[in-house]
């Protein structure tokens, strides 16, 4: 990535998807991009670990590093992504920043996967709240601290190898309507709470070492089975 980014540092939206951009994810994206709310570095090159320092990034609200060489565990501190919290506040995000012309004339928009299809964002980007670091070599836990996304709308990490359960109090994220975990080593029943979550429309759990019943939920009911394929529904 070209250092002369880093002076940058009233951007809100980066978009460098589909490069071919090499080398280590740069430090300075935390540190000098204290405004940024939309972050896709999606289909490039990058490796090293899931840097300590996008904690920093307060106000991000996309978070898309999906089809890199990214690695390590995902920092608690995660959890300092204000926005992705606020469940009362996501028309009104937009107005903490310099009003609508900004936003028309700097945030365009933004091709991002999301409910399992190719989604297109423009100004009402401040509705959407998404991670997405699928494809990537991440392991170790999911974090309790993802449970404090409460308004997070997509929830992406298939394609790594994660070996935890999944979080219990999942359900807590009500506006959830993407979660794909496939492709990982996770273990144990899926939660229970997973019923509470009534705007799903994307539910992937497949290729893990899921056990147990699906949670009772006519919306979790009516998957296609191959959203499940190699969990032990016994």
């Amino acid at each position: 990535m070209p250092l002369s980014l880093q002076n940058c540092t009233e951007i809100v939206k980066l978009d460098l998807s589909e490069k071919e951009f090499t080398g280590n994810s740069p430090v300075w994206i935390g540190e000098r991009f204290s405004r940024i709310m939309i972050l896709i570095l999606q289909s490039n090159k990058f490796h090293s670990l899931l840097l300590k320092e996008l904690c920093h990034l307060i106000s991000l609200q996309i978070l898309d590093l999906t089809d890199n060489n990214l690695f390590g565990n995902i920092p608690r501190c995660i959890n300092n992504f204000n926005v992705m919290m606020r469940v009362s506040e996501m028309e009104q995000d937009i107005d903490n920043w310099s009003g609508a012309d900004f936003y028309s004339a700097n945030l365009e928009d933004a091709v991002l996967v999301n409910k399992g299809a190719m989604a297109e964002y423009n100004t009402i980007l401040n509705f959407g709240r998404i991670i997405d670091l699928s494809k990537n070599n991440f392991f170790g836990e999911i974090h309790m601290e993802v449970v404090d996304f409460l308004a997070l709308q997509s929830l992406i990490l298939s394609h790594n190898s994660f070996t935890s359960r999944i979080p219990k109090n999942i359900g807590a994220m009500i506006f959830l309507e993407s979660i794909d975990f496939s492709g990982n080593q996770l273990f144990d029943e899926i939660p229970q709470s997973i019923s509470n979550l009534t705007f799903l429309s994307v539910f992937n759990l497949s290729n893990n070492r899921i056990s147990g019943k699906i949670p009772l939920s006519t919306q979790l009911q009516g998957f296609n089975a191959s959203c499940f394929t190699g969990v032990n529904l016994n």
